[in-house]
């Protein structure tokens, strides 16, 4: 899988985290409407966790695309030809 496709799925993911746990915050019920008494302390842990999770995986994938734009620069191009 291309990491550049990726890339904006984890973004969306780091900013999910926040989401989460600001909503969570302010309504537990809202983000764990299944559960009849939600509490703050799951709505932080999920939220760190899909943070964590994020992270991790916004650092591999920018590390693949760093290995592409340096492997690609590693290429030899073809010699120029001299003008007559």
């Amino acid at each position: 899988m291309n990491p550049l496709t990726l890339l904006p799925f984890i973004q969306a993911m780091i900013v999910l985290s926040f989401v989460i746990f600001i909503v969570g915050m302010i309504r537990p019920t809202w983000v764990f409407f299944w559960m009849k008494d939600p509490r703050r302390y799951l709505i932080i842990a999920v939220s760190m966790i899909v943070f964590m999770l994020s992270l991790i995986g916004y650092g591999e994938t920018m590390k693949k695309i760093a290995g592409e734009k340096e492997k690609q620069s590693q290429q030899p191009s073809a010699p120029m030809e001299k003008p007559k």
